[in-house]
């Protein structure tokens, strides 16, 4: 609430327009010459234990200050911005085990929700994730209330913030024994642990746009045995796929890290950490899959194909599109040499003619996939 301050021309003192306007250092009332300001009562106390990232360009709440009165966060509302600075991220462990917290509100803008920072939180059942939000895991929110009910009202698939696939629930009919899991179009991320919970899904299919799969996404997943990558993947990070039942992958030109142990490292008789001799990498030469299999001592083939235009390790329908793009992009080859590898007659030009050498080709190979032919 504002209140009306008033400046004393005798004395320049501020005094409150409901004290009577009444000067204590002149001892009279001030009755004219005067003029009206505005100020704004004492900002309500901070609660949260913070930090400002090393670049100073953002703050990281880490928890709640420890004298804090518990009636203040039993709706958490965390600010958007602390001292001028956006709130940009939630730390690790932030709000572990805090048994108060009934309902939290979180700003847009925000991009991280650090591990388990919401985990065994017994209260939380009401949670927004902003839709900025692109690294969260499923144990950030472990043994929440918030986290059984969307687990149970997602179904197979939990997806929230800027399309993070959060976990992922298999079908529990006991009758199936083998699964392909066909991630929804849209995700852009596969959380920590998403697969976690894997028994019997043998097969997991990315969809186009999926670009990154966090740590220990599919670790320990047994089960799974292929997994069927896009042209669109950037990013594999540490021990996404540790200790899985993965022997071989196939990557694409435009990846751009693997990271430690991502790829190909199962336990060894001490559950150390090594590498699985008999996984493999298919890719291109030159690229981060052949440096990430020889760093490792992993067997690497070689994969060249001219119709594998956008470069997935795989001649499908969506090599037609990309032609079909390249064809429309009205650029030519000597503007743009990349458009080159679309020119599948060795004409020198882009036009209808390479379309259909393209879907002529992935016809007569039984490739063609007609959901993607147009």
């Amino acid at each position: 609430m504002k209140k009306n301050l008033i400046t004393c021309v005798l004395c320049s003192c501020l005094i409150f327009s409901s004290a009577g306007s009444f000067c204590l250092c002149n001892e009279k009332s001030v009755t004219e010459g005067f003029i009206f300001a505005e100020s704004s009562e004492k900002e309500e106390e901070n609660i949260f234990d913070y930090t400002v990232s090393e670049d100073g360009r953002y703050c990281v709440i880490n928890g709640i200050i420890d004298d804090t009165d518990p009636e203040l966060y039993k709706v958490l509302e965390v600010p958007a911005d602390i001292e001028g600075l956006p709130v940009r991220k939630i730390s690790d462990n932030a709000f572990r085990h805090n048994a108060v917290i009934e309902k939290a509100v979180l700003p847009e803008g925000m991009d991280e929700i650090g591990y388990a920072a919401f985990a065994f939180c017994s209260s939380l059942s009401d949670l927004n994730i902003p839709s900025t939000v692109n690294k969260v895991s499923v144990e950030s929110f472990h043994a929440t209330p918030w986290l059984a009910a969307e687990k149970k009202a997602a179904g197979e698939f939990l997806v929230a913030g800027d399309n993070v696939l959060l976990s992922y629930t298999e079908n529990d009919d006991e009758k199936v024994n083998e699964i392909t899991a066909n991630i929804p179009d849209g995700v852009r991320y596969i959380g920590r642990e998403a697969f976690s919970d894997t028994k019997k899904t043998t097969c997991v299919c990315f969809p186009e746009g999926l670009s990154t799969v966090y740590e220990y996404a599919f670790a320990d997943c047994s089960s799974v045995k292929k997994v069927k990558i896009n042209s669109d993947i950037k990013e594999i990070n540490d021990f996404a796929f540790w200790n899985c039942g993965l022997k071989e992958i196939s990557l694409p030109k435009k990846i751009a890290k693997l990271g430690i142990g991502s790829l190909g490292f199962v336990k060894n008789g001490s559950g150390i950490a090594a590498v699985d001799k008999e996984f493999c990498i298919t890719g291109y030469e030159f690229t981060i899959a052949q440096w990430y299999a020889n760093k490792n001592s992993m067997e690497f083939i070689k994969y060249e194909d001219k119709y594998d235009v956008n470069g997935d390790c795989e001649v499908n329908g969506y090599d037609v599109s990309e032609v079909k793009a390249m064809v429309f992009s009205n650029e030519k080859i000597e503007d743009n040499p990349v458009l080159a590898d679309g020119d599948m007659n060795n004409d020198g030009t882009l036009n209808v003619f390479d379309v259909l050498r393209t879907k002529r080709e992935l016809l007569s190979s039984g490739n063609m996939e007609e959901n993607n032919e147009n």
